[in-house]
């Protein structure tokens, strides 16, 4: 084999190596570019969905739970003044039977209308049982005001809503 035919094998060999390395090169870039890309979407929906959850979570809170929560606090501080009701003393059992007309009942009916309203946001199957409950709860006591009877609590009739597992 002469020089010059040594010089040409050198190059041909030489730029088939390049070549080879230049295609190998633009397909891992590529590789490189399409995992990157994939990454990058993976995040965003990582991202989105955490967006959602937490947008979810927010409007449960503001919705649902918060609302309910101060709903049922009210209940329990008024709940002394409705004992009384059954008084002796005339002033005290007026005092709470008109609480219990002004302010128990109504907030009651502003529990089940933000529970009504907003039951979609309780996802779990044990939290939607009790809220319902608690509107079954106020529904007896609706009913049994609504017959004149200022006496009967829902408690009286197999209705409480204290107990701490809903049926």
């Amino acid at each position: 084999m002469t020089f010059h035919q040594q010089i040409i094998l050198a190059v041909l060999d030489k730029g088939l190596i390049a070549s080879l390395l230049a295609i190998a090169g633009f397909w891992l870039n590529r590789y490189i570019d399409a995992f990157k890309s994939r990454r990058a979407l993976e995040n965003e929906l990582l991202r989105t969905r955490d967006q959602k959850q937490i947008q979810f979570l927010e409007s449960q809170l503001s919705q649902l739970f918060w609302p309910l929560y101060l709903r049922l606090q009210t209940d329990n501080v008024v709940w002394e003044r409705i004992l009384q009701r059954k008084s002796n003393d005339p002033t005290k059992a007026a005092l709470g039977k008109q609480v219990e007309l002004d302010v128990l009942l109504p907030n009651h009916e502003a529990a089940c209308k933000i529970i009504q309203d907003n039951i979609h946001l309780a996802a779990d199957a044990t939290l939607v049982k009790i809220l319902l409950k608690y509107i079954k709860h106020v529904t007896i006591y609706r009913a049994i005001r609504a017959t004149g009877d200022k006496e009967t609590d829902p408690i009286d009739v197999g209705e409480p809503w204290h107990s701490s597992r809903p049926r």
